[in-house]
């Protein structure tokens, strides 16, 4: 079955916050829901956001679609195919953030600034380099067969020096050693404490941010 995800299940928040964006900044992003591509066009000059999923990639593109045409209802409107507090929760948290004054504006004016490709984010990477790369929590989906840091350095290629890699879940990297991750890029605590710090306000999540070293 096919599922598609019709709304983020992460504090958008806390991405935002945790990417640090200004309004330079190129974005490569796992697309999902839609959701975070969204708001990170507030913030950032440009936003491609890929995925191998044709449920996903239909889907983001008729809410971009709806918020072109300035339907603004349609596009928070969301089901919750299933029946949780939980994802509620999380209905409620994304109708929040997009209905901050102001904000839906700002991201209609960007709308041309935003790419929806298929692809894998691992194997179809564009050409050009990135100053932020979200990844969502795409790791945990790697075979055991193959190594996340292996995929890590080829994203860690694509990032601008002092460029930041955004992960959901860092405890999807505690199966392997990250030695071979760390020679190109480090830790950034302060920006992986204020993603946390958001996160736990809403959900489980253990957000972790990368800079790639200059």
């Amino acid at each position: 079955m096919n599922y598609i995800y019709r709304t983020t299940n992460e504090s958008l928040e806390g991405v935002i916050k945790g990417m640090q964006l200004s309004k330079d900044d190129n974005v490569l992003a796992i697309l999902g829901s839609g959701d975070q591509a969204f708001a990170m066009l507030e913030y950032a000059d440009s936003v491609v956001a890929i995925d191998s999923k044709p449920g996903q990639l239909a889907y983001a593109q008729k809410q971009k679609e709806l918020l072109a045409e300035g339907n603004i209802q349609k596009f928070l409107t969301r089901k919750a195919t299933i029946q949780s507090p939980t994802l509620r929760r999380r209905i409620a948290d994304v109708k929040d953030y997009f209905n901050e004054p102001g904000r839906i504006g700002k991201i209609r004016e960007k709308l041309g600034n935003l790419r929806i490709e298929k692809g894998d984010i691992f194997a179809d990477l564009p050409e050009s380099q990135f100053s932020r790369i979200y990844l969502s929590n795409v790791l945990r989906y790697v075979p055991y067969n193959e190594f996340c840091v292996d995929k890590l350095l080829l994203l860690a290629e694509k990032l601008k020096p002092n460029g930041l890699l955004y992960i959901t879940d860092e405890r999807d990297l505690y199966r392997e050693s990250l030695t071979p991750l760390e020679i190109k890029m480090e830790k950034d605590d302060e920006l992986t404490r204020i993603a946390k710090k958001e996160e736990k306000k809403i959900g489980v999540w253990a957000p972790v941010v990368y800079r790639r070293k200059a």
